[in-house]
């Protein structure tokens, strides 16, 4: 009985330290994710500063109509629309990771628990096999004292 307990047990922490490495993979990809946005927030901010300026020292060099200038402040309106919205991916991909890093604790929480009960399981199985001994160490003392001769008077 125990040592099927045990078994049932030892599957289980097993699972739990696959569940511990499957998570371990998903923190290192959504840190990969983050790393990637914040690569491409920090680049398109780059070439949207290079870009606005651009854009007003060409605007600069000409006489504009109040039409054209409307025009170029709603361009510069939708590159900074485009930066909030990978300064929004960056945010949501640190929510993810901060996410995904406290399933791992979880996940090592429970494999260490599961680990405990294993061990627990390991040592019951252990007492078990050793009282097994005694009484079968106990059972053949009593069998040769049975096969004894009795001693004459």
């Amino acid at each position: 009985m125990i040592a099927q307990l045990l078994h049932i047990k030892s599957i289980r922490a097993d699972r739990a330290d696959n569940a511990v490495k499957q998570q371990e993979y998903r923190v290192k990809h959504s840190a990969s994710l983050l790393k990637k946005a914040e690569q491409s927030a920090t680049d398109y901010q780059h070439w949207r500063i290079e870009e606005e300026e651009r854009r007003f020292a060409k605007a600069q060099q000409k006489t504009l109509l109040l039409r054209e200038l409307e025009d170029l402040r709603q361009e510069i309106a939708l590159l900074r629309g485009r930066e909030a919205e990978l300064q929004q991916q960056v945010v949501e991909a640190q929510k993810n990771l901060d996410n995904e890093r406290e399933v791992l604790r979880q996940k090592k929480k429970n494999a260490l628990a599961a680990h405990k009960t294993k061990e627990k399981f390991e040592e019951l199985s252990q007492e078990e096999t050793a009282e097994l001994i005694r009484q079968q160490q106990y059972q053949e003392e009593l069998e040769q004292e049975e096969f004894r001769l009795p001693e004459p008077i």
